[in-house]
C-alpha cells in the first residue's frame, strides 16, 4: 500500500527520502540531508522516531566517508616513507659504481654532487627529503590515536629538512674527490659549513627518533619493534662515529670511511622503510573510535 510521500515497511512508516541515505546505494548524499531538512520542517510532526533513525544514518554515513579519507591519505603518506630509502639507496650505489675516479669505498655519498652529474645527487638529497617530510606527516597522524607523541615525527621531519638542506648546499671536497682536490679541507666554504650542518640533522635526528619510537613500542606491547629501534639508534650513532674518524683521514679508516658511511646510512634507511611498512600494515586507528557499525 502507499501513501503519500512514505511507503509502508515492516508495519512502519518510512519516509520515502529514506531510500537517499541508505548506506552503499550511491545515491547523492546532498540531497539526502536537504530531504532530511525539509521533511524536519513539515512532516516530522507526523513520524518523529523514524526521522531521527535515518538522520543518524546520514550522519553514520558521513562520520564513515571521513574516517575512509582519514584512512586514504594517511596510508598515501606514509608510502612516501616506504619508497624513499630503497630510492635514495638505488640512486647513490649506481652513481657511485659509475662515476669517474669516484671510489665508494673512499669517498663520501655528499662528494656526488660535485662533479659533472652532480645534479642526480642534488636531487636525490631533495626528493627523498620531501617523501620524507610526508612521512613525517603521516606517522603523526598514525600514532596519534595510540597516544604517540608529536616528538617522533616531529625529528623524523627534522631528518626530512636535514636532507633537503643537504641537497641545496654542497659539501666541500673531502679525501681527494674530485681529482686534484686535497684529502682533508683546511677551511670550510660557506655552503659546505650548511652542508655540515644540515647533515647533523640527519645524523643526529634519525637515532633520537628511534630511541622516542622504541618508547612507544614498549609501551604499546611491541617488543619486537622497541628492541629493534633501539638496536638501530645505537648501531647508527657507533657507525655514524666511525664514519666520521675516518673522514678525519684516520689511518686505519680513511680508506673505508666511504663504506662505513653506506652502511649507517642504510641502517637508517632500512629503519624507516620497515616503520613505514609496518605502519601501513598495523590495523587502521585513524577513526578515533567512530562507529563501525550502521545505527539502527
Amino acid at each position: 500500500m502507499r501513501l503519500s510521500g512514505h511507503s509502508q515497511r515492516e508495519g512502519v512508516l518510512v519516509p520515502a527520502f529514506a531510500q537517499l541515505a541508505r548506506p552503499g546505494r550511491g545515491q547523492n548524499q546532498v540531497a539526502a540531508d536537504q530531504a532530511i531538512v525539509d521533511y524536519d520542517r513539515g512532516a516530522s510532526r507526523h513520524l518523529p522516531h523514524t526521522c531521527g533513525q535515518h538522520r543518524d544514518r546520514v550522519k553514520w554515513r558521513r562520520k564513515m566517508d571521513q574516517r575512509t579519507n582519514g584512512d586514504m591519505t594517511t596510508r598515501a603518506l606514509l608510502v612516501c616513507g616506504a619508497i624513499a630509502g630503497p630510492l635514495f639507496i638505488v640512486v647513490f650505489l649506481v652513481e657511485g659504481a659509475t662515476r669517474a675516479n669516484y671510489n665508494p669505498l673512499r669517498h663520501p655519498v655528499s662528494s656526488l654532487a660535485l662533479s659533472e652529474y652532480g645534479w642526480m645527487q642534488t636531487a636525490n638529497f631533495i626528493i627523498t627529503g620531501f617523501l620524507m617530510l610526508a612521512f613525517a606527516v603521516g606517522l603523526s597522524r598514525a600514532i596519534r590515536p595510540r597516544g604517540g607523541s608529536r616528538w617522533g615525527p616531529l625529528l623524523v621531519g627534522l631528518y626530512a629538512v636535514g636532507l633537503i638542506g643537504a641537497g641545496i648546499f654542497a659539501t666541500d671536497p673531502v679525501s681527494g674527490y674530485p681529482p686534484g682536490t686535497p684529502d682533508q679541507h683546511v677551511t670550510y666554504s660557506t655552503h659546505g659549513a650548511l652542508h655540515d650542518l644540515f647533515s647533523s640533522f640527519v645524523f643526529l635526528g634519525l637515532p633520537a627518533a628511534c630511541f622516542v619510537l622504541a618508547r612507544h613500542f614498549a609501551r604499546w606491547g611491541e617488543r619486537g619493534w622497541a628492541i629493534y629501534s633501539t638496536l638501530t639508534g645505537v648501531t647508527f650513532i657507533g657507525a655514524f662515529v666511525l664514519t666520521s674518524v675516518g673522514f678525519a683521514q684516520t689511518e686505519g679508516l680513511v680508506d673505508v670511511a666511504g663504506l662505513l658511511q653506506r652502511i649507517t646510512i642504510i641502517i637508517g634507511w632500512g629503519w624507516l622503510s620497515l616503520l613505514a611498512v609496518h605502519l601501513l600494515r598495523a590495523p587502521s586507528e585513524v577513526s578515533g573510535g567512530m562507529p563501525a557499525e550502521l545505527p539502527p
